[in-house]
């Protein structure tokens, strides 16, 4: 045949789909070269094959056939993969199932709208229309985007029609082009060897270029077992592109881009073989970066001039990169087995000093690391790390690898928005381990070694961050040693508890605390909750809120948690001298300050035993008990003088009533030469005040409690021993037990709690004893209105005692002395004061007194012995500040002496004396005493005493004339034998005002 063109049409079967082709150009031989055998020989043009030379035999009798050409300028190897596709099922079957790995795991994208470069270096188009374009659809054949010069020669050999046709193919590929989706960037200066059989393919030399970088790859795969061998070596030097290359990948490849995001130059080698099992053995060569970049998808941090390799040691690649994390170098190093799916990796990535900085933010977004981002956030962290990040992957398809971080903060600064206390110098560690063999501690970021400073405060902690979504919890305890108790702290711990504004009401901006295991915890859309175990105070001021004192060079242990305040221990100073101790003696309960979030009470302070020494009860003092009311107690017995207290005291305020306040308590007051006011007043005190019920309800108060004095002075009147109730109710005061006529009730005692309860007040006086009681009605309004209304009664005190108290000779002065006052008063003047009252000394030896000295010397006589006078008696009331005697009657064996005048005792009035004395007839029949005696029947002798107490002076008045009608029936009286008529009552009181103790 000569320029002869034959189409060949192949109808669609079971096997095969429905093809057709062209060979033009037919120039053909066909020589008989035995009986029914054939000799074949010509050329032709193929179509998509190009030139064909060819050669064969072919026997009739066995219809036996052998083909082999060559194709010297084949230039469409697409079109001759559809050729070898519809002339032989086996190509057709790995074609499909090329095709179908492509269609699975490749998505071309526009880019691959297929550039192709012709030996001459012009870039074309690729396109496929009409038969060619469907026949290539209907056989499933890929777009390989291949152009290259090829010389292909093959060798077919058809047996009989019970066997697969044998095929040889070899082809040379020259000036080739690649530019397929399935590799990273296009690639020239393809050329290469290839031969392919029924059971093997060889890849010879292939090598590509494009620019600066080269592609190598020989391999053989041999079909002939049950299981298909693969060997392939894959070498690229200075390979290089860039992200633009993102959008031309798909499948497992974009999903391994976006992971890595790699950009720069490589050199790789890389040869794999499978074992007798089908499972590959990869041997990595060789592989080294140079100059390149990564943007991890699980730490997105720009990272640059990465340089470094990747060797092989039996199953183990050993990775060994350097580079720059943002502007500071890094390491990664480490190893990964089993690459694909099952991979297994640790790698260790280390760099210094990288800065925690909008960058570094920027790349805590993952969900992995957005929560160590939110704590950044919060603390409001500022400095440089050292960061140690290990990335794991422990082989499981899909899950992305973890990344176990280990970084030091050095230079750094914290003000943490929970608790805004500015924090300079920090340095500390953050750890975070997904692979800890706690399941737990998978989603905790923890922070240890924690160091820092504010100011002279050092500041130390460690602490956690649980990731739960949205219960995450931030859980941080930290340490403050000299920490100023100055704004800053305050804004700080008011911002994370506003009820710790009652703490700091309590404590005043000046000293030093030791803030131990601080605990502040966190959760997102919560306030912080912020505990204090241990706050060490030193030398600070404190004023408690509802205890004002000032406090001074406080030191001790308090704690804060659960909007509680616990007093462990307290000491501090008032002035020089006061001494103040609250010990709760290891109970928690003993005292406390809290501060409930809801409920009735605002706050309760309960202090069960505060010990303050050397107390002086000044006007600040005062003023600090007003909130819960003891000022009042105070005030009525008005102490002057250091005291001792034991205070336990039990404050309350109340939510809707935040001008309310109430309180309980009880008191030891422990005095030493004071001076207080019981009513009456008293110096030179000595021994115990107790208060065993106090009480304040907002408006009036309730205290009851008893006395158990050493000694005291009243009126210039030593006293000893005393004891006895008092309690104030309301406006209501009794001191002892009132049991006169009027008193309805008697004071509403604790007859368990109070010792004293329902006894007079009793002390021990000269010898003998004295015992009172004391009712008043206060008017705090108008203290002039106070009323007040009580009784003394003397028994057997000694007036020798007396005598020697005030350097008199006690032989020629004694007697037992008995004696009652009855006084009622009102307002604060001693002027006021009204009643009546008597005195009697019998037995007595009644010589040396200042006034009967002087009055017996007045009259000029001998006494017979040192003994004037056996009795005493007298009578008197009280008022305008006087003692007004309406008798005195003093009796001795020889003489007796008459009298009645006043004696001043309130202040201004300076104890004038204003008395006068008269004398009676004999007791005894002396002669020179008879002689006077008939004197006062005709011309009465008479002595008028002026001057004080301490100097009288003493006037005879001898020609008085006849006594008076009142005198001379006294006189007579008392010479009949008549004994004193009991003095007269006082008058009472207002009915007292009844009330039921206060609650608390």
């Amino acid at each position: 045949l000569r320029d002869s063109a034959i189409r060949i049409h192949l109808a669609a079967d079971a096997c095969l789909p429905e093809t057709e082709f062209d060979l033009t150009q037919i120039d053909l031989r066909l020589t008989n070269s035995a009986f029914r055998q054939f000799d074949l020989r010509g050329k032709s043009v193929v179509d998509a094959a190009g030139a064909l030379d060819v050669e064969g035999t072919l026997d009739l009798k066995t219809l036996a056939w052998s083909l082999s050409g060559r194709c010297s300028e084949l230039r469409s190897p697409d079109g001759l993969l559809r050729l070898a596709a519809s002339l032989s099922p086996d190509a057709r079957q790995r074609m499909e199932a090329l095709a179908a790995h492509c269609v699975t795991d490749v998505t071309p994208s526009a880019a691959t709208a297929s550039r192709m470069q012709d030996a001459d270096g012009m870039i074309r188009p690729v396109t496929h229309t009409g038969r060619d374009g469907d026949l290539c659809q209907r056989c499933a054949i890929p777009d390989l985007g291949v152009s290259a010069r090829v010389e292909l020669a093959f060798h077919l050999v058809g047996a009989d029609a019970e066997h697969p046709l044998q095929y040889q193919v070899g082809a040379q590929i020259r000036d080739g082009i690649i530019d397929n989706p399935a590799l990273p960037l296009p690639l020239h200066d393809l050329h290469g060897e290839l031969f392919l059989d029924n059971s093997q393919l060889i890849l010879r030399s292939f090598q590509a270029a494009n620019g600066d970088s080269r592609l190598y790859v020989d391999g053989h795969l041999r079909r002939d077992g049950e299981v298909p061998q693969r060997r392939f070596v894959l070498q690229a030097q200075n390979l290089q592109f860039g992200r633009e290359i993102q959008s031309q990948l798909w499948g497992g490849l974009r999903r391994f881009y976006d992971a890595m995001q790699p950009a720069g130059r490589f050199n790789v080698d890389v040869a794999a073989e499978t074992d007798v099992a089908g499972n590959w053995d990869v041997k990595l060569n060789q592989f080294e970066a140079y100059d390149c970049s990564l943007l991890l998808s699980v730490f997105p941090y720009p990272t640059s001039n990465i340089s470094g390799r990747i060797r092989q040691e039996e199953d183990r690649f050993l990775v060994d990169f350097t580079g720059m994390a943002g502007a500071r170098p890094f390491t990664a190093r480490g190893e990964f087995r089993n690459p694909g799916p099952q991979v297994t990796s640790d790698i260790l990535v280390e760099v210094d000093s990288v800065p925690i900085d909008s960058m570094l933010l920027a790349a805590l977004t993952t969900d992995q690391l957005l929560p160590a981002r939110n704590a950044v956030d919060r603390l409001r962290l500022s400095g440089v790390g050292d960061v140690r990040a290990r990335v794991v992957k422990q082989g499981v398809p899909g899950e992305p690898p973890h990344v176990a971080l280990d970084a030091r903060l050095r230079n750094g600064t914290l003000n943490y928005i929970g608790f805004p206390y500015p924090v300079t110098g920090i340095s500390g560690r953050l750890t975070h381990n997904p692979l800890a063999a706690d399941p737990a501690l998978h989603r905790i970021w923890q922070f240890t070694e924690v160091q820092g400073r504010h100011g002279t405060a050092q500041i130390s902690g460690s602490g956690g961050f649980a990731v739960q979504g949205p219960n995450s919890v931030l859980d941080m305890t930290l340490t403050a040693l000299d920490t100023p108790l100055d704004r800053d702290l305050e804004q700080a711990c008011l911002t994370a508890s506003e009820s710790l504004q009652e703490l700091w009401d309590s404590i005043g901006r000046a000293g030093t605390v030791d803030l131990e295991n601080m605990r502040v915890v966190w959760t997102p859309q919560a306030r912080p909750i912020v505990s204090l175990p241990n706050i060490l105070v030193q030398d600070a001021q404190v004023r408690l809120k509802y205890w004002p004192f000032p406090w001074e060079r406080v030191t001790g242990k308090l704690s804060w948690n659960n909007n509680r305040l616990t007093i462990h221990n307290l000491t501090g100073w008032n002035g020089g001298e006061t001494y103040l101790q609250i010990d709760n003696n290891g109970v928690p309960e003993a005292a406390v300050l809290d501060v409930p979030v809801q409920g009735e009470l605002a706050w309760q302070l309960h202090l069960e035993e505060v010990g303050v020494r050397r107390l002086i009860p000044d006007a600040t003092f005062r003023r600090s008990l007003a909130p819960s009311g003891v000022d009042a107690v105070i005030d009525e017995l008005d102490p002057r003088g250091p005291l001792d207290l034991d205070v336990g005291l039990d404050v309350k305020g109340y939510r809707e009533r935040p001008d309310l306040v109430t309180a309980a308590w009880h008191l030891d007051a422990r005095l030493n030469n004071n001076t207080l006011t019981a009513g009456i007043d008293l110096s030179n005190v000595t021994g115990e005040v107790k208060v065993v019920r106090g009480a304040w309800n907002g408006r009036e108060s309730f205290v009851e409690g008893h006395f158990k004095l050493d000694t005291a002075t009243a009126f210039d009147i030593p006293l000893s021993t005393i004891t006895g109730p008092f309690l104030v109710d309301g406006e209501d005061v009794y001191v002892g037990t009132p049991a006169w006529s009027g008193v309805q009730q008697p004071p509403p005692y604790d007859l368990q709690a109070n010792p004293e309860a329902m006894r007079e007040i009793q002390a021990s006086v000269y010898g003998g004893t004295v015992g009172c009681s004391l009712q008043a009605r206060l008017d705090p309004r108008n203290p002039l209105q106070t009323s007040y209304r009580g009784t003394v009664k003397v028994r057997d005190a000694r007036l020798e005692a007396w005598a020697a108290r005030n350097g008199l000779t006690n032989d020629r002065l004694y007697g037992p002395v008995n004696g009652q006052i009855d006084f009622l008063g009102q307002g604060n003047s001693d002027r006021s004061v009204r009643g009546q009252g008597w005195v009697q000394i019998s037995p007595a030896h009644l010589y040396e007194l200042p006034v009967l000295n002087r009055v017996l010397a007045s009259f000029d006589l001998r006494q017979p012995n040192r003994t004037a006078f056996t009795y005493a008696y007298g009578e008197f009331t009280l008022h305008d500040g006087l003692f007004d005697f309406s008798l005195i009657d003093l009796v001795g064996e020889a003489l007796r002496l008459v009298g009645r005048g006043t004696v001043a005792y309130a202040e201004g009035l300076d104890n004038r004396l204003a008395i006068d004395f008269y004398r009676s007839k004999f007791r005894n029949q002396i002669p020179l005493w008879g002689q006077l005696f008939s004197m006062v029947t005709t011309n009465s002798i008479g002595v008028r005493v002026g001057g004080t107490v301490s100097d009288p002076v003493v006037n005879v008045q001898p020609k008085l004339g006849i006594v008076d009608d009142t005198l001379r029936k006294l006189l007579d009286s008392f010479n009949a034998g008549q004994t004193p008529s009991a003095p007269r009552p006082v008058p009472l009181l207002g009915q007292p005002i009844r009330r039921n103790p206060p609650g608390r």
